[in-house]
């Protein structure tokens, strides 16, 4: 109809007796209907491990990243830490300016901790306000120091809600270096509890034990 399209080329060469190329045969296929499916599958597949709202990896597929390593660090003797992170005095923010600002502070804290992660670090949400960092670092000196970076840059970080009135949230962070045998449900309550105790020592705090 005049317009073009994407194909794909298949060539099949012809030749003569001595094996000489002296000519060839194209096939001409539309592959626009191979594409849309290769781009919903790859959609789906996004849909099944991101968080709709924030856009970060969703519980499911943070319970894969653990069995994972866990698996790898049983193995192969790697070493790795869980962050557990929940936004302070969140139900505050809520009952004072709306659940669609509420909404906007999940994704300001998401984009700000997601963009200050290495490439091989998994972050996502686990549930609510509660987001969780698998990390692959040697010891808890080394994932104190990346708790307290990632919570000061979550404390200096803002939304406009009024022309120059900006609202700020701080965040709680515990965390913990896998322990052999350890079960994810062992890391999680571990990471939880320092998580707790940063809350109940003044929140804006991060516990690494």
């Amino acid at each position: 109809d005049g317009h073009r399209v994407p194909v794909t080329v298949r060539t099949f060469p012809i030749r003569d007796a001595d094996s000489n190329v002296v000519a060839a045969v194209e096939v001409f296929s539309d592959n626009r209907s191979t594409e849309s499916f290769q781009n919903e599958n790859k959609r789906l597949q996004e849909l099944l491990i991101t968080d709709e709202l924030t856009q970060v990896y969703n519980r499911r597929y943070l319970d894969f990243q653990l069995k994972k390593h866990i698996e790898e660090a049983d193995t192969f003797g790697n070493s790795f830490g869980v962050l557990f992170f929940d936004l302070d005095l969140f139900k505050n923010v809520n009952d004072t300016y709306g659940h669609n600002i509420g909404d906007k502070m999940l994704q300001l804290v998401s984009r700000t901790i997601s963009k200050n992660v290495r490439s091989n670090d998994i972050f996502g949400r686990w549930g609510g306000e509660e987001f969780i960092l698998v990390a692959k670092l040697d010891n808890k000196r080394q994932l104190k120091r990346f708790a307290e970076k990632l919570r000061i840059l979550v404390e200096k970080s803002s939304i406009e809600i009024k022309p120059q009135e900006d609202l700020r949230v701080t965040v709680s962070v515990g965390g913990t270096i896998y322990e052999k045998d350890s079960e994810i449900s062992d890391l999680i309550e571990k990471a939880d509890k320092n998580m707790y105790n940063a809350k109940v020592n003044g929140r804006n705090k991060s516990i690494v034990e």
